[in-house]
């Protein structure tokens, strides 16, 4: 195949599916930006799968089940991200001692020992719930990168927790 006739074909299934799968998702997830992310997603694989979509004998089945499948998978993620997040003014509001046993930072008791920088790397992971690939990309940095600074912060503020007990428990304070 051609590169002209793989983007004919790529045009075709533009102009004759993207209304209907993008009626087809709106209906699903009643979500404007998840709609057009999931679009995306679709017009993305289609463009990979040109040459199998070229011979296949119903391409509209596979871009309805592509769609399907993106539709699940973004339902997914967003489910879990809502699982991860609390609101910060439930946070604000909340009233803690140390003694108490939480699993997340409020990120301002660390801005002593954190440069904003690496404080607004824990907000968009541990917060708004972004992926290390998501944050990586908006860095402009490798996935690697990303994790060992996630790894470096979370041992800073570990030593930081272990050294303020160890003052406590010598009567320093």
């Amino acid at each position: 195949m051609t590169k002209k006739e793989a983007n004919r074909l790529i045009l075709k299934i533009r102009d004759e599916m993207y209304e209907e799968i993008a009626w087809y998702i709106w209906n699903h997830c009643h979500d404007e930006e998840m709609a057009k992310d999931i679009l995306q997603e679709i017009f993305l694989e289609v463009c990979r799968n040109v040459e199998k979509l070229a011979v296949h004998e119903c391409y509209r089945g596979w871009v309805y089940k592509t769609a399907k499948y993106k539709l699940m998978k973004m339902k997914a993620l967003d489910s879990e991200q809502k699982k991860r997040q609390m609101s910060l003014e439930d946070i604000e509001n909340m009233e803690f001692s140390s003694e108490d046993e939480h699993d997340f930072l409020v990120f301002n008791e660390y801005s002593h020992i954190l440069s904003s920088e690496k404080i607004e790397l824990l907000k968009d992971y541990y917060y708004t719930g972004k992926t290390i690939e998501d944050i990586a990309e908006e860095k402009g940095k490798t996935t690697g990168a990303v994790k060992m600074q996630l790894k470096r912060i979370r041992e800073k503020i570990k030593n930081f927790l272990k050294e303020t007990d160890n003052e406590k428990e010598s009567g320093f304070n």
